[in-house]
C-alpha cells in the first residue's frame, strides 16, 4: 500500500503535511491557521482502519489573516503538492501543482501576503500546473483534474475512474465538459455546478465492481476473506470459476481459460483484468461496453449533444433564468 514518508520524505521531520506549511508559514504570517489535516503519526496509529477505507491523506485547510484560504493536498500519484487558492469570499481562483514543498511554500506566501485579490502567481516559475479558476475553460480542466487526484487519494469510491479521468484530461473536445460523480458514475454536464444539467448527456461506469476493499485483502494476502469475496462475484458478470484440488481456474465469458492459483492470486488476477473497463450510455440509452478507458472517452466525446461543449460556467438555475 501507499507510504506516504516516502513519497514525501521531506515532510518526515515536521510529522506530515499540516505541521510542515504551519511551520514554514506562521513567521511570516501570524495569524495563520492550519484547520485540519492528519499527520503521520496520526496516520500509522490508524493505518489498518484508513486502508481498508481507502483514506491516503487528508487535505490540510489554511486561513491567513487577509481572509484568504487555501487547501493543500497531496497527489500521490505524481508526488505533487496540490494548492488550491481562494480569495475573501471564498471563490476557488487558482489550481496549482508544484513537486516540492518549498515551491508551494512560495505560491501559498505569494497568495498571502499580496494584497490584490488576484496576485499574478503565473509570474512564479517552477510549477506543473496553473490553473487561473476565473477563465472559464481552466476551470473545467480544474474540475477534472480535481476529481483524479481526489478518486486516487480516496480510492474506496471513485478510484476505479481513475483511468478514465486521466484519459479525459487529454481530450481536447471532453475535457471542455464540466464532470461530476454520482456513486461511481461518472456523468457529464452543460454547466459546472449544482444544480447539473445532464440531460441528453453521456454517462460511464466501471463494468465491473471490484474496487479498493478487494485489492486491501489481496495486500494483506487474506486467503478467508478472499474466497469469501470469489464465492460472491454475480453470476452475471460471465466468468466461469472452478475450484479443483485446491486450485481455483478462472475462464472469460468466451470459455479461455486465463488462470490457476489460490484465492488471492485469483482476487489479484481478477482486480487487474477488469480494471478500466467500461460501460458507457449516450442520452438516448444506447450502451456499450469497453475494453479499456480510451473506448469509453472516445463513445463519451461522440455522444456529446449538438453543441454540448464548452461548459458554461454556473448552474442549471442560471441558464435557465
Amino acid at each position: 500500500m501507499i507510504d506516504l514518508k516516502s513519497l514525501y520524505p521531506e515532510l518526515v521531520e515536521f510529522d506530515g503535511l499540516p505541521f510542515a506549511l504551519q511551520s514554514k508559514l506562521s513567521g511570516s504570517f501570524s495569524n495563520l491557521q492550519v484547520t485540519s489535516g492528519l499527520s503521520f503519526s496520526k496516520w500509522n496509529e490508524m493505518k489498518d482502519v484508513l486502508e481498508r477505507q481507502g483514506l491516503y491523506h487528508i487535505p490540510s485547510r489554511i486561513l491567513a489573516q487577509s481572509g484568504k484560504g487555501a487547501e493543500v493536498d497531496l497527489a500521490i500519484e505524481q508526488k505533487l503538492y496540490i494548492l488550491t487558492l481562494a480569495d475573501k469570499s471564498e471563490k476557488a481562483k487558482y489550481f496549482i501543482e508544484v513537486d516540492t514543498l518549498d515551491k508551494a511554500i512560495t505560491f501559498l506566501s505569494r497568495w498571502f501576503s499580496d494584497n490584490k485579490e488576484n496576485p499574478e502567481l503565473e509570474s512564479l516559475e517552477h510549477f506543473t500546473t496553473l490553473l487561473n479558476l476565473d477563465d472559464d475553460l481552466q476551470y473545467i480542466k480544474g474540475r477534472w483534474l480535481k476529481l483524479h487526484r481526489n478518486s486516487v487519494n480516496f480510492p474506496s469510491l471513485t478510484g476505479l475512474l481513475v483511468p478514465l479521468f486521466k484519459q479525459a484530461l487529454n481530450d481536447p473536445i471532453l475535457s471542455q465538459v464540466a464532470p461530476y460523480t454520482s456513486l461511481v458514475t461518472l456523468r457529464l454536464s452543460r454547466c459546472t455546478e449544482f444544480p447539473f444539467l445532464a440531460k441528453d448527456y453521456p454517462i460511464a461506469e466501471p463494468l465491473y465492481y471490484f474496487g479498493h476493499y478487494y485489492r486491501y485483502i489481496v495486500h494483506k494476502q487474506n486467503l478467508e476473506e478472499a474466497e469469501r469475496l470469489i464465492s460472491r462475484i454475480p453470476s452475471e458478470y460471465g466468468f466461469l470459476i472452478r475450484f479443483n484440488n485446491g486450485v481455483y481456474e478462472f475462464s472469460s465469458r468466451q470459455g479461455e481459460q486465463l488462470f490457476k492459483g489460490d484465492s488471492v492470486e485469483l482476487l489479484k488476477f481478477i482486480v487487474d483484468y477488469t480494471y478500466g473497463r467500461y460501460i458507457v450510455m449516450d442520452g438516448n440509452g444506447n450502451s456499450l461496453e469497453t475494453k479499456n478507458a480510451k473506448g469509453a472517452v472516445e463513445f463519451l466525446r461522440n455522444a456529446l449533444p449538438l453543441n454540448g461543449y464548452p461548459s458554461i460556467r454556473g448552474s442549471a438555475d442560471d441558464i435557465n433564468n
